[in-house]
């Protein structure tokens, strides 16, 4: 029979991922974004923003302006892109229609050649939000983990046999 303890410690191991999970969605009310949190992984916006950097991201603004850093997720990415609007305009003159021009603050040229399609700009829609604040480095344990081959997986696999083998010895005990 298993005991209380073992039960107490698989519901401990299972909440703790449930409550990161829970908490996205009212962040993404609020915030009015999908991707409220986001994580830098490349150096293009230095010294602002360093790799393992922790953003917060907003999108309640109708119309940004030059000098947002903007979370950009273009269709064919797999990451969001985080860069400053450097220009803006409007299409076929409709200013409900905001266009963008983006660029990372340490990249020598603008972003055009990333865009889908041989774009110039980026329509509203591939805006995902505006950077409100950063928590530095708390975002490391993510870029570990997508960038080092396997270790979400071996990650999978201590937790599951890290809550496997405490309640064995739980069970035991009993």
């Amino acid at each position: 029979m298993l005991s209380c303890k073992f039960l107490r410690h698989i519901l401990v191991c299972t909440i703790l991922p449930i409550s990161v999970i829970l908490l996205q969605k009212p962040l993404q009310y609020v915030s009015q974004s999908r991707t409220p949190i986001v994580v830098v992984t490349s150096g293009s916006m230095e010294p602002v923003f360093y790799r393992g950097d922790l953003l917060l991201v907003w999108n309640r603004e109708q119309h940004l302006q030059v000098g947002d850093i903007a979370v950009c997720w273009l269709p064919s990415a797999k990451l969001p892109m985080v860069h400053r609007i450097i220009e803006t305009t409007t299409k076929d003159y409709d200013p409900a229609q905001q266009l963008f021009l983006t660029k990372g603050d340490n990249n020598v040229v603008n972003d055009r050649q990333l865009y889908p399609g041989q774009r110039a700009y980026l329509d509203r829609s591939d805006v995902v939000g505006i950077v409100k604040a950063h928590i530095p480095w708390l975002g490391w344990p993510a870029v570990a983990i997508s960038e080092i081959s396997g270790l979400e997986g071996l990650l999978w696999c201590v937790l599951g046999l890290t809550v496997f083998f405490s309640g064995w010895r739980t069970v035991g005990q009993s």
